[in-house]
């Protein structure tokens, strides 16, 4: 009897061992992927203050074209195949899975530099940009490049090696920002800026190979243990639903840049951004509550897991919703101290998109997925996706410049709305246990009530922007607290979860330190 209890504490401690290791790893990975947005979020600004609009349009039309569309959507799934596959293939069959992979995405970054180069003109008259089909052309080569990198993920994280995925991801986005701003430095030109980072994907695809080979360093070479068509076939779903939650992701600046100038396109896109930490934070809550509710589901004790989904939301809540509060109200005071006065019109969308903030705390498609409902995530992100195109077509006429940002608000609340709708159905709750809604809603009023009191009370501070900025924050969040505080939404354990999240980034920074060192 002792020794089974002994056994049973045993696996009891080993579990918990390996779920902290694996929040630690998932954790590591976010942070670095909140840090190499840190670091684009910088290069916008400094282009920003550098350029004129026209000029910093074209490079931010460049960026959607090569980066945020083409690196994206032509992926078919194979950097996620490689998290299904490779931990279930014997070591002799590794490397030659790998190799496979990278052929598949460096052909098709083949087709896509082609395509690129080709229809550059076509994009550049669309685009109302005469002089954009010039630096397509010139950076046509940058999905080649580093199409084949997305392999590393899988390969790193998948053995292991979680933390060299990490620093290398840092490592690139440091690189590709020390030769932009080098050679703005130097030439002060788009071209020369977009032809320097080109130069850093091609030290990036290096140091990506170096690490996957490191990695399978000592395997014996096998048969190929997965075929390409099954591989793909495995891929495309995957790819497909990613190909649509991008298009949801991206429509609004096509369509801003194919009715307006590219000052305006410039002038949007300062605006149409989440805060980098949201999806983070969002992605980590899923990680720990997708096992809960798929265990919770098949032993048929949902409601034992209720209180723990809204509790976990709440929390997150506490961390984005009084944030929302604040910057909705001083938008203008961050964005012209980010980006410049130039750009103080973006300033409004901004504030649209902090509107959609509150139904990202969470995702909800994840969730079903881990409930049985793989296809729930396509089905939503297209409904999302034929929605965004009606609104986005029909409210730039209507409204005009901030049609496209109510577009994309109006379809994240659909299809959040659709998901929760899918919750209660599968779960059989009701919408009132879906979603936090009273403490949500207590902390919105709350966030939004300070936040204005605190911009009427600087309304006549004549101060610079960023002085605004840190009174206000300072006056706000000293309002705040105390008052989530008396309304029981921040307790003892709430501080406790923010603590945990700063401990954290403080072993993080030493970790980087100590490998730095090494």
């Amino acid at each position: 009897m002792d020794d089974q209890r002994t056994e049973e504490q045993q696996s009891d401690a080993q579990r918990r061992e390996e779920g902290r290791l694996l929040a630690n790893k998932a954790f590591l990975l976010a942070v670095s992927k909140i840090l190499a947005t840190v670091f684009n979020v910088v290069l916008f600004t400094v282009l920003s203050y550098r350029f004129s609009p026209e000029a910093y349009g074209q490079f931010r039309q460049v960026w959607l074209i090569n980066r945020a569309l083409a690196l994206e959507i032509f992926t078919l799934g194979i950097p996620l195949s490689i998290f299904y596959f490779l931990p279930r293939l014997e070591p002799r069959q590794r490397l030659p899975f790998v190799l496979q992979s990278v052929g598949i995405l460096a052909g098709v970054g083949l087709l896509v530099t082609a395509g690129v180069f080709m229809f550059a003109g076509e994009i550049a008259r669309l685009f109302n940009s005469p002089g954009l089909a010039a630096l397509l052309r010139l950076f046509c080569l940058f999905p080649l490049l580093t199409l084949p990198t997305l392999v590393a993920e899988g390969v790193l994280v998948s053995l292991d090696r979680a933390r060299d995925f990490a620093l290398f991801t840092i490592f690139e986005r440091v690189l590709s920002f020390v030769a932009a701003v080098g050679a703005l430095v130097l030439f002060d030109s788009v071209a020369a800026v977009l032809w320097a980072i080109l130069m850093a994907a091609v030290v990036r695809l290096g140091a990506a190979w170096w690490l996957v080979r490191r990695a399978l360093r000592g395997l014996p070479w096998g048969e190929r243990p997965v075929s390409l068509a099954r591989q793909i076939r495995f891929g495309l779903p995957v790819g497909a639903a990613n190909v649509v939650n991008i298009l949801n992701v991206e429509i609004d600046k096509l369509v801003i840049s194919v009715y307006f100038s590219v000052a305006q396109f410039a002038r949007y896109t300062n605006g149409a951004f989440d805060i980098p930490v949201v999806g983070t934070v969002a992605g980590a809550l899923n990680s720990v509550l997708m096992p809960e509710f798929a265990r919770a589901h098949q032993e048929d004790h949902v409601d034992d897991v209720v209180g723990l989904w809204n509790g976990a939301i709440t929390r997150s809540a506490l961390l984005f919703v009084p944030l929302m509060g604040f910057l909705f109200f001083f938008a203008e005071d961050l964005i012209t101290l980010v980006f410049s006065n130039k750009y103080a019109e973006s300033a409004v969308i901004f504030q649209i998109y902090l509107v959609a903030m509150i139904p990202k705390i969470v995702w909800f498609g994840p969730i079903l997925v881990a409930l049985g409902y793989p296809r729930e995530p396509l089905v939503g992100a297209s409904i999302a996706l034929v929605s965004n195109v009606v609104l986005n077509v029909v409210l730039i006429r209507w409204v005009g410049f901030t049609g496209p940002a109510w577009a994309t608000v109006i379809t994240t609340f659909v299809l959040v709305g659709y998901y929760m709708m899918r919750l209660k159905m599968v779960l059989g709750l009701s919408l009132r246990d879906v979603f936090p809604w009273r403490q949500v809603g207590q902390m919105l009023v709350l966030s939004v009530g300070v936040g204005g009191l605190v911009y009427l009370g600087l309304g006549p501070l004549e101060a610079p922007n960023y002085v605004r900025l840190a009174l206000g924050g300072l006056l706000f969040y000293a309002l705040a607290l105390p008052l989530l505080w008396r309304a029981r939404l921040l307790g003892p354990d709430e501080v406790n979860y923010l603590l945990e999240y700063a401990r954290k980034l403080i072993r993080l920074a030493r970790a980087t330190r100590e490998a730095r060192r090494r």
